[in-house]
């Protein structure tokens, strides 16, 4: 979501201003991972949250909801494990394993930890820890089912608090740090260029840097284009400074 939101900013964005002001600026075009984000949300994190919430859910269970989602993103690798599926990242294929992420996702306390703090001489862990266990030794077994089918797994906890973190991105206004590691060990003074490379075309610089040759680099108000270029646009000659209106710059520059 994170790279999705920089392709927004830095390359649509960008055509629509160049657009809006006239500026004839050819396209500059580059990899949306758009169907990638849908295709994890809806085919893999969506599948793996249903799965948890069924008593009877499993690894197995899981890895035939993926069978049926197949489809150019999402994958079944021809060799390997039965517990295995793929996923097409726009950076390249990675291979994720399934076993156990039902018992993650769920992120359930162990029974046995529940019982000791139940017990404990604090009373503040007696009280937390005490309904759970009534639940766990069957006592209101009733309402504890009901509780266990609202408990959000980890797979739609982090789906929310991205989206959330999303909404946020997108109401300020962004300044973008990309980090290149220079090497795969991560040894100082040691530069490996192919690496380098490698990192830089994933991460969309290049195609950063094709778009900012074909526009405009370097942005100035008027009023700071006026107070370092003035001699060039009046002859050698000083006009004041104070005038900030943008018509007047304009019509000195053209």
């Amino acid at each position: 979501r994170l790279q999705q939101h920089f392709n927004k900013i830095v390359f649509a964005d960008e055509a629509k201003e160049y657009q809006r002001e006239g500026v004839p600026v050819t396209a500059t075009s580059f990899i949306d991972n758009a169907p990638v984000i849908a295709a994890i949300e809806t085919c893999v994190l969506r599948p793996l949250e249903d799965e948890s919430q069924l008593k009877s859910g499993s690894d197995d269970g899981l890895v035939a909801k993926f069978l049926k989602k197949q489809n150019d993103i999402l994958f079944k690798p021809l060799r390997g494990s039965s517990s295995l599926f793929g996923i097409q990242h726009f950076a390249g294929q990675v291979i994720y394993e399934t076993q156990g992420l039902v018992t993650k996702n769920r992120d359930a306390v162990p029974e046995a930890l529940i019982s000791l703090m139940a017990n404990s001489h604090i009373n503040g862990l007696r009280e937390l820890f005490f309904a759970q266990q009534q639940a766990a030794d069957g006592i209101g077994a009733r309402r504890g089912r009901a509780n266990a089918g609202r408990r959000l797994g980890l797979a739609r906890a982090f789906t929310l608090s991205l989206s959330a973190l999303a909404n946020t991105l997108e109401a300020t206004t962004p300044h973008f740090i990309r980090c290149i590691k220079t090497n795969e060990q991560s040894k100082p003074h040691v530069f490996q260029g192919a690496y380098v490379l490698t990192q830089l075309r994933y991460m969309g610089v290049l195609q950063i840097i094709e778009a900012r040759k074909r526009g405009y680099a370097r942005r100035l108000l008027h009023a700071a284009f006026k107070k370092r270029y003035y001699q060039a646009i009046v002859n050698g000659q000083f006009f004041a400074l104070d005038d900030d209106d943008n018509n007047s710059t304009r019509r000195q520059v053209y």
